[in-house]
C-alpha cells in the first residue's frame, strides 16, 4: 500500500466519522481522534497534492477562526494570572486544528457528510441510553445523579447533552424528509422519538425551548408554501398560547424577573428554574458591573482574571445569593457573548458575531437549512451558557461549522 493510498479521500472521511463518533464521549478519546484526523489530513495534503490542488478552497474559515484564537493570545497578554489563561489558549487550539484539517484534507460529498453526522448521532444515541438508564438506576439506589452502576461519571454535561441532542434531532428530521423508503421513515421517525424523550431527560431548558422556536419556524415554513390560511389559523393560535402564558402566574413571574431583575421565589415554582434563573442574574449583572469598572469595556479583563473578578462580585452581592453553591462553585458568565467580552475584549466578541453570522449568510445562501438551524441552536445555547470555554463546546462548534457547508446541494463532489 503507498502513502497516497493510506493517505486518501477515504481514508480521510473514515477518520471523520471517527472524531464525531468521539465528540460526545470522553475527552481524551476525542482528543485522539483530533490528532488522527488531523494527520491524516495532512498526509492527503503532502501525498495527494495534484488532487489537493483541484479542489476548491475556502480561506475565509482559516481568517475567522485564527482571529478568534488571536483573542486568546491577548486574553493571556492581559492576564496578570498566567495559568488560567494558558488553559484556556490550550481549549482552543480546536479554532486553529479543524480549519486547517478541512483545509488541508479532502472535500468529503453530501453523502458522506451525512454518514459523518449519523456517526455522531449514533454515539449520542448511546450516551443519551446511558444518561436515561443511570438516571433511573439512581432514583432506584439513591446513588449520585449523572453516574452508571460501574462507579464511572457519564463522558457529558447534561447542558452539553441538550444541545447535542438538540442537533441531532434536527438532523434526523431533515435526513427523515429526504428518505424515501417507508421502512426508512419509520426508523427515522422512531430515532426522533427516542432523542427527544432523552432531550426532556436532560432538564435542559435553553435546549427545549430552541427545540421548540426551530419546530415552530420549520413549521410556518411548512404552511406557508402548502396553505396560506393554515398560516395565519397557526399563528393566531401562537399569539394566544404566548399571552395566556404570559398571562399565567408562572409567566407573569418570569416576565418581571426579567424586565425588572427580580429574584424567583423557589417557593412558586420548580427550585430548578428559579435557581438557574437567579444565578444567571446575578452573574450577568456582575459581568456588567466588571465590563463597566476601570474601562474593561473595550480590552476586557483578561482570561486570568475574569473570574477572580466575577468572584468578587459574587461575595459582594451574597444578600441576594440564596444557596451557597452559587459563591462555592466560581460560577463563569454563563454566557457565552459576556465571557468572550470580559476575557479578550470587544473586538473579537464583534468578530465571533461577525462570524456567527458569516455562517448563517453561507447556509442561507447554500438554502441548508441544517446549517441555519445549527447557528440558531448556537446563538441560543450561548445566552444562557459560556458554551464555548469547554472542549465539548469549542470541538462541536469547530467541527460542525467546518464540515456543514460540504452538504450543501451545490457541493461539486455530490
Amino acid at each position: 500500500m503507498t502513502l497516497s493510498n493510506l493517505f486518501s479521500h477515504r481514508s480521510f472521511v473514515y477518520s471523520l466519522c471517527f472524531l464525531a463518533f468521539t465528540i460526545p464521549l470522553y475527552i481524551k478519546l476525542n482528543s485522539v481522534a483530533i490528532i488522527i484526523a488531523a494527520a491524516v489530513g495532512l498526509g492527503y495534503f503532502i501525498f495527494n497534492r495534484e488532487e489537493w490542488k483541484a479542489k476548491k478552497k475556502n480561506y475565509i474559515p482559516l481568517l475567522l477562526f485564527g482571529g478568534l484564537y488571536l483573542g486568546a493570545v491577548v486574553g493571556l497578554l492581559n492576564s496578570s494570572s498566567a495559568p488560567p489563561a494558558l488553559f484556556d489558549l490550550e481549549q482552543k487550539l480546536s479554532w486553529l486544528i479543524f480549519p486547517f484539517i478541512f483545509f488541508l484534507g479532502s472535500q468529503p460529498s453530501r453523502k458522506e457528510v451525512g454518514w459523518i453526522i449519523l456517526s455522531f448521532i449514533s454515539s449520542l444515541t448511546l450516551v443519551s441510553l446511558v444518561s436515561m438508564f443511570t438516571e433511573g438506576f439512581q432514583i432506584l439506589t439513591g446513588a449520585p445523579a449523572w453516574k452508571g452502576w460501574w462507579g464511572s461519571p457519564l463522558p457529558i454535561d447534561r447542558i452539553y447533552l441538550g444541545t447535542y441532542l438538540c442537533f441531532a434531532m434536527m438532523a434526523l428530521c431533515f435526513l427523515y424528509l429526504m428518505q424515501a423508503s417507508g421502512k426508512k421513515k419509520i426508523i427515522f421517525s422512531i430515532w426522533i422519538i427516542l432523542l427527544l424523550v432523552a432531550l426532556f431527560n436532560t432538564l435542559a431548558k435553553t435546549s427545549l425551548t430552541t427545540v421548540l422556536a426551530l419546530f415552530l419556524v420549520f413549521g410556518f415554513r411548512f404552511l406557508y408554501k402548502r396553505n396560506r390560511c393554515l398560516l395565519g389559523g397557526a399563528a393566531i393560535l401562537s399569539i394566544i398560547a404566548l399571552a395566556l402564558f404570559i398571562k399565567s402566574n408562572k409567566g407573569s413571574m418570569m416576565v418581571n424577573a426579567i424586565l425588572y431583575q427580580k429574584a424567583i421565589d423557589s417557593t412558586e415554582t420548580n427550585h430548578l428554574l428559579s435557581d438557574s434563573f437567579n444565578a444567571r442574574t446575578l452573574t450577568w449583572q456582575c459581568a456588567i458591573d466588571v465590563l463597566s469598572s476601570a474601562n474593561h469595556w473595550f480590552m476586557g479583563i483578561g482570561t486570568g482574571d475574569a473570574q477572580l473578578a466575577l468572584d468578587d462580585c459574587y461575595y459582594a452581592n451574597k444578600l441576594k445569593i440564596t444557596t451557597p453553591y452559587f459563591l462555592e462553585a466560581r460560577l463563569n458568565p454563563h454566557n457565552e457573548y459576556f465571557s468572550l467580552w470580559l476575557n479578550y475584549g470587544l473586538l473579537f466578541l464583534i468578530l465571533f458575531l461577525f462570524q456567527l453570522i458569516y455562517y448563517l449568510s453561507l447556509f442561507y445562501r447554500q438554502a441548508l437549512m441544517l446549517g441555519i438551524s445549527f447557528i440558531v441552536i448556537i446563538v441560543f445555547s450561548c445566552l444562557t451558557e459560556s458554551f464555548l470555554e469547554t472542549q465539548k463546546g469549542i470541538v462541536f462548534y469547530a467541527f460542525f461549522c467546518s464540515l456543514l457547508p460540504f452538504a450543501s446541494p451545490t457541493n461539486p463532489k455530490c
